[in-house]
């Protein structure tokens, strides 16, 4: 297997299960498994067997011929026919990762694409196999680097194009090769959004479409904005181009367009479909040849066909209800839809009627319908789907991805997806209809449904009802997971789902309810026998999952299968609950059939219409997992036992002892889980020590890249040099003694170049990420060499990294010279000729020379004036704030003393976001609130305490506040005149709004976004 293939399929099949030689460590084997039998030395992988590859998701479909079919999906999964679809056979990929576009030009030569994520960072590599035999033998080169991969085609056996994630190393997300794909270049431009579909009639000429209305053309290598009627929160999904200038693209929520210049521009199709129909299907899959389209989505009971470009619509039955996600047609007769569970239709009368070729389930038996990723039991989904096979989807209700756009290369729907299905289950989706502010506001649960209602007419609440109906009578489950109902209140989005998960239960199992469901979907009534609500983690339920149980056929225990696939949901690995809650909240069943089993009573067979078929281990094999898994749990309760006694450096010494036996998959987790854990503890020294370990023994691990990272940015960060001075621990001790801090510090710069270029070898597109190039371009200009990091900043204004990113390249050129208009906001911190006195009243004479910065939302009921002021003298950094007060938010005083580290997230507050060194990736964060309370923290690290002195004072309709920080508290040079510290200024109000003084911004901090703080 290629080193690329071993690294995806160490992350995604979890555990290989091999017995330990006496004395020696289990490592994960390299070879693909068949999931078949046993092998002599006890291996047995079921994530990569036949069995469970049978209800793979299949993503995209090519027939070169009537009988010639290839079928692409999830886990790897390659599906061949060489006789029209009359038997269908698993051909070895080699990897098991998600596989999203075939191609064939020939009945020999072929091309598949795809790629995965790297857990926490969440940025992806991506995979292209090749074959020359018809796809016996699939071969991927180690050495040719992609971004995640959606759609690849050819033209001939050399010329090609292939569209995927945006990233600094790949900007523009379009990818053209002339020597069959071995090598590939990516077009010039700037860094645009991720794209999900595209097409091309020329090496030159094309069309690209994805999330969040983006949309663009592709002339002479050149990439455009398109133009297009507003799509509202859909997405398109599918796109097809016709030579020799018009092409069709689909999506959510009915979308169908039209072009007539290659996409330059969009246009409705002359006939769109009914709007009460079009509105039910989300579509997902197109084909085109000439004027004639076969159209299908989700729900899959339809295929629209139109023989005209439009004009007129033929709707046909399909005999089954899964989403369907590929559509292709070898001639007007000749045609395959492919989808979910690995269903396959075909047709031969043009798509007038279609059967089942083959699928692996015609229905799931668990349904997850949860507001957020975070929401996900990924154990519970281990156990009874990983484990003992029963068919599960999830969906994700509400997104976050509007008002703030996300920072990640992979979006949440492919990494959700890939999470769910490295489990066990057989995928996830994030819905587009009912969207979320930005974590931090806390909207009541009216507030929610108000913006609901804006986006639906006024009917929000019935909108989520409707489609979750929709989603129940699709999927046809026997148990439905969804959040608990809130009774407290605390998290209102959760229980508004909980809430419309009940009513559409008690819908969807009648005739009379949503009866054009029924009749134009052709989606019949189904009952749901059981929901179960997801309890908050450390809540015990009615039903309690421990994650330490053992996945007897998974070989590990659930918390150890769940660790991985959680890491590309989480931007970090925290400490995990001892077990899942689950509170019985509907239960259709009689009273006998009531207990801890979530199907008791229930009776699905392994390989019928909702569970696939089991795999059992050996014996010897039984005996090892067991063992391992004994380890892995006293291991686990071990790093929890010292996160809370900070029993950090005796466990440090002792970890290679207790990683003894463990498998090298198992080892990695548990160092990048107690090297995450010093790190959340402000021990970074021992995090330091930890991370590098984890680098060094296992270095192709998925863990290893963001290890990586962690260690350039910490090492390069003058905030995180300047943290640890005075803690006499590790690093400062080791390198130069406390007392020598200047030579401390260079020897951590070169520390950060040297981690930067084993990067730069391992992962190159992870070390062309703007937030590892600019922290070691700061670096390089601590030590003393700024012609290096001039050269840096002079390739990121091509716009590579994304507009925030070349901004602050443009802003470090400006800095250098100071001419002309600054790119980036400027504020201006004056000398204090006397010191103000601390009272929150704001009249002191500082303050009336100081300059004031305005804070500004994005929406209009956010436009509540904020100030913010600042000044210094040789000891103290000042602030001054001034905020009116919003109308029906308490402002009323906390009774008792002022604690340290305080939780103001229920109240009207200001953060002071400080980059000393301008790297734009750490920096300290400030926190005053309406009463004068504070929080702190320094890379997220809230251990962080340092000194400084706050008062606050309310009147005329505004509340104000004082601070004075200690300058020795931040850096160990002082600034001087006309020195730049980067600055972010943010106000959030609960439930209200949020406003910033530059952009972009969030609650979660986005240092790029940051402006200057210039000292006079």
């Amino acid at each position: 297997m290629t080193a690329q293939g071993w690294v995806a399929r160490t992350f995604y099949c979890v555990l290989a299960l091999i017995l330990v030689s006496d004395g020696g460590r289990a490592d994960a084997a390299d070879s693909p498994a068949t999931g078949k039998a046993a092998s002599a030395q006890g291996t047995f992988d079921p994530m990569c067997s036949d069995a469970w590859r049978s209800d793979a998701c299949l993503r995209d479909v090519c027939f070169v011929t009537p009988q010639q079919g290839w079928a692409v999906g999830d886990r790897g999964t390659i599906w061949h026919t060489d006789n029209g679809g009359l038997q269908w056979r698993l051909q070895e990929s080699g990897t098991s990762v998600r596989l999203e576009s075939v191609f064939f030009g020939n009945d020999r030569r072929g091309w598949v694409a795809g790629g995965w994520s790297y857990p926490y960072t969440h940025h992806g590599r991506g995979v292209l196999l090749t074959t020359s035999d018809g796809g016996q033998h699939w071969n991927c080169d180690p050495r040719t680097f992609v971004p995640p991969l959606k759609k690849v085609r050819f033209f001939d056996g050399r010329g090609g194009w292939a569209i995927g994630s945006t990233s600094a190393m790949f900007p523009p997300g379009i990818l053209t090769t002339n020597d069959g794909g071995r090598s590939w270049n990516p077009l010039s431009g700037e860094r645009w959004g991720g794209w999900t579909t595209g097409d091309f009639i020329d090496p030159q000429t094309g069309a690209v479409a994805g999330v969040r209305e983006s949309l663009a053309f592709v002339r002479r290598a050149s990439v455009e904005a398109s133009q297009a009627p507003a799509s509202g929160l859909r997405s398109a999904t599918k796109l097809q181009l016709v030579r020799p200038s018009y092409g069709v693209l689909v999506g959510q929520g009915g979308m169908i367009l039209l072009t007539s210049d290659v996409g330059a521009t969009w246009q409705d199709v002359p006939a769109p479909l009914p709007e009460g129909l079009a509105g039910q299907f989300d579509f997902k899959a197109i084909a085109v040849r000439g004027s004639k389209w076969w159209i299908g989505g989700a729900p899959g009971t339809r295929i629209f066909h139109t023989p005209d470009a439009g004009r007129t619509w033929r709707a046909a039955a399909t005999p089954q209800h899964l989403p369907l996600e590929g559509i292709c047609f070898v001639d007007d007769e000749h045609g395959w839809a492919v989808g979910q569970l690995g269903t396959i239709l075909a047709t031969d009368d043009g798509g007038q009627t279609w059967t089942v070729q083959r699928a692996g389930g015609s229905r799931v038996a668990l349904l997850g319908l949860l507001s957020e990723a975070e929401d996900v039991p990924l154990e519970l989904l281990a156990k009874l789907s990983g484990d003992e096979g029963y068919l599960s989807v999830v969906e994700l209700l509400n997104r976050r991805d509007l008002e703030v756009a996300p920072r990640t290369e992979v979006e949440l729907a492919d990494r959700a997806c890939d999470a769910v299905v490295g489990v066990g289950g057989c995928g996830a989706t994030v819905d587009w209809r009912f969207p979320l502010r930005q974590h931090g506001l806390y909207q009541t649960g009216q507030q929610i449904t108000d913006g609901w209602d804006r986006i639906h007419g006024g009917r929000g609440r019935q909108a989520l009802e409707a489609h979750l109906v929709r989603e129940i009578r699709m999927w046809r489950p026997d148990v439905l997971v969804t959040n608990d109902l809130d009774r407290q209140g605390n998290h209102p989005a959760r229980s508004l789902v909980a809430e419309a998960v009940l009513h559409a239960v008690a819908q969807a199992a009648e005739s009379t309810a949503h009866e054009d469901q029924i009749e134009q979907l052709g989606l019949g009534p189904w009952q749901v026998k059981r929901v179960f609500g997801v309890m908050e983690p450390g809540m015990r339920g009615a039903t309690e999952l421990p994650v330490s149980q053992l996945a007897t056929r998974l070989g590990s225990t659930l918390a150890e299968v769940a660790s991985g696939p959680r890491g590309l949901l989480e931007d970090r690995c925290g400490a995990t609950a001892e077990s899942l809650g689950f509170h019985l909240i509907y239960d259709q069943l009689s009273h006998d059939s009531r207990g801890a089993d979530f199907f008791r009573g229930i009776v699905l067979e392994p390989g019928g219409e909702a569970r696939r078929m089991l795999l059992e281990p050996s014996p010897e094999t039984m005996q090892h997992v067991q063992r391992i898994a004994q380890k892995q749990r006293n291991l686990r309760a071990i790093l929890d036992r010292s996160r809370k006694t900070r029993a950090a450096p005796s466990l440090l010494a002792e970890i290679g002892r207790l990683l003894q036996d463990l498998d090298s998959d198992s080892s990695a987790r548990i160092l990048y889980r107690l090297a995450d854990g010093y790190a959340a503890s402000g021990e970074w020294p021992l995090a330091a020590d930890v991370y590098q370990s984890l680098t060094e023994q296992y270095p192709d691990h998925p863990l290893a890249p963001p290890a990586r990272i962690w260690l350039v940015q910490y090492f390069a960060s003058g905030e995180a040099a300047w943290r640890v001075r005075g803690e006499r621990r590790l690093e400062l001790v080791r390198t130069a003694g406390p007392t020598a801090q200047p030579a401390a510090k260079e020897n951590r710069f070169a520390r950060a170049m040297a981690l930067g270029q084993d990067l730069q070898r391992r992962q190159p597109e992870l070390f062309a990420e703007p937030a590892v190039g600019f922290a070691l371009a700061a670096a390089d200009r601590q030590r003393g060499e700024p012609r290096q990091a001039e050269r840096y900043y002079a390739v990121q204004v091509r716009g590579s990294g994304g507009e925030a990113w070349t901004r602050c390249a443009r802003g470090e050129q400006w800095l250098a010279d100071r001419s002309g208009s600054a790119p980036k906001p400027v504020a201006t911190c004056v000398a204090a000729s006397s010191r103000p006195h601390l009272d929150g009243r704001l009249d002191d004479e500082v303050w009336k020379r100081a300059e004031s910065v305005s804070l500004r939302g994005r929406l209009q009921e956010e436009d509540w004036p904020s100030e913010v002021m600042l000044a210094r003298d040789d000891q103290f950094l000042y602030v001054a704030i001034r905020c009116r007060q919003v109308p029906g938010v308490d402002y009323g005083p906390s009774a008792g003393a002022r604690p340290r580290d305080a939780d103001l997230s229920a109240h009207d507050r200001v953060d002071v976001l400080l980059d000393i060194d301008r790297d734009y990736v750490t920096c300290y964060r400030l926190t005053i609130d309406h009463r004068g309370w504070t929080s702190e923290s320094c890379w997220g690290d809230a251990t962080w305490n340092p000194t400084w002195f706050v008062a606050a004072s309310a009147e005329d309709g505004h509340w104000t506040a004082e601070a004075a920080i200690a300058l020795e508290e931040l850096a160990g040079d002082l600034p001087h005149p006309n020195s730049a510290w980067a600055i972010g200024l943010q106000r959030t109000v609960p439930g209200r709004g949020f406003q910033s003084w530059s952009k972009p911004a969030s609650i979660d901090v986005v240092p790029e976004g940051f402006g200057y703080l210039i000292f006079k």
